[in-house]
């Protein structure tokens, strides 16, 4: 994933102010993209990333957060596709055909920032307001560096019932996440919200067995890209349902040791370690055991 965070001033902000919130940014971006980072102005907005991960013209500045998109519609996705879709709302819509995770953000010359995320709202997108400016950004960490925003006890309060996000909220009040399937843009310190999806579901209803095999076949699609994108990957494996759904949907030539291999955090002796060094040996993968407070592993 490409981190990126954007700001957008609004036109009463003064030189002085914008170089100190430019400067607060790529500090509070640099613990993920290291001391490679990259400043670019667009009009109202500028633009922090990753040195050398962005296309930087004179007049644009376009991202692909994800390491590779593809849909039958537009194929490879690239920049003029990303442009496209900040400008021309009705063509976004080609995004519902593109595998999750997947973002882009797009900046034209006169700082009007855009920001998608796909359809299942798997790539992490967030957002905040304040008075002056408007950001968004892969990283709610540094938004909330940014802005100053304490942590959201609501969120983990739910997060330690449910186990999963809800909604906008993030770990930081005043810090938001797109919703699955949202695009968000951001003109001279303001920020507009839109979905490409439609809110009401025209397609066909498919029976309890159809809908199962379209479920697993997307499942499948879903984590050969990711390990073909992300590879050698680890994945977390226990005894639990979900993890053990991953490895079994994962192609059998990816379980491989240059693109997989397995992690559980336990004992020896515990069920999760039992299970998960029982599949590891089924679907010939290696497996590591991490015992707790042992840094070594």
């Amino acid at each position: 994933m490409t981190p990126v965070l954007i700001l957008s001033f609004a036109p009463g902000v003064n030189e002085q102010a914008r170089q100190a919130l430019e400067r607060a940014a790529g500090t509070a971006l640099r613990p993920e993209v290291g001391d490679a980072v990259a400043l670019k102005r667009q009009g109202s907005a500028s633009v922090i990333t990753a040195a050398a991960r962005t296309t930087m013209t004179d007049d644009r500045s376009t991202l692909l957060l994800t390491a590779a998109a593809w849909s039958v519609a537009v194929g490879d996705v690239r920049s003029d596709h990303i442009r496209r879709w900040a400008e021309h709302a009705a063509a976004r819509h080609e995004v519902e055909d593109i595998l999750p995770p997947f973002g882009a953000v797009d900046v034209d010359s006169h700082g009007r920032a855009f920001a998608i995320t796909d359809w299942l709202g798997l790539q992490g997108l967030f957002f905040t307001e304040a008075n002056g400016f408007a950001a968004v950004s892969t990283s709610p960490t540094a938004l909330a560096s940014l802005v100053g925003a304490p942590l959201d006890l609501r969120f983990w309060g739910i997060l330690s019932l449910v186990g999963w996000p809800i909604g906008r909220r993030t770990a930081y009040e005043s810090v938001e996440k797109l919703r699955d399937g949202e695009s968000i843009t951001l003109v001279d310190g303001r920020l507009t919200l839109a979905s490409y999806r439609p809110d009401v579901w025209t397609g066909e209803l498919v029976s309890l067995e159809e809908s199962a095999g379209l479920s697993a076949r997307t499942l499948r699609d879903t984590m050969a890209a990711l390990v073909e994108a992300h590879s050698p990957l680890l994945l977390p494996l226990t005894g639990g349902l979900d993890s053990r759904l991953l490895l079994a949907a994962i192609p059998e030539e990816l379980r491989t040791r240059d693109h997989l291999a397995v992690m559980t955090l336990g004992r020896d002796e515990d069920a999760d370690v039992r299970i998960a060094r029982g599949l590891s040996r089924r679907y010939g993968v290696d497996h590591q055991v991490f015992k707790p407070g042992d840094a070594s592993g």
